[in-house]
């Protein structure tokens, strides 16, 4: 009987096992994902509030100057 028991135990115990490995598969590939998907985000919120700071309009355009121009 203890042998019945250590067998249904340890097949359990693999059974686990296969899973967490088989949600780990899952999870840390889709949680890289999350996380570049959000600094991207962050990174556009932070380019967005910087373009809503510069002038616009007519007088945002500078003249050119062949003087000072790097070309």
């Amino acid at each position: 009987m203890d042998e019945k028991l250590n067998d249904i135990y340890t097949i359990q115990y693999d059974s686990m096992n296969d899973f967490k490995c088989k949600l780990d598969s899952v999870y840390h590939p889709l949680n890289e994902k999350i996380t570049w998907l959000t600094k991207t985000m962050k990174e556009l919120a932070d380019d967005i509030t910087i373009m809503r700071q510069q002038p616009r309009g007519p007088s945002a355009w500078k003249p050119w100057n062949p003087l000072t121009s790097n070309r």
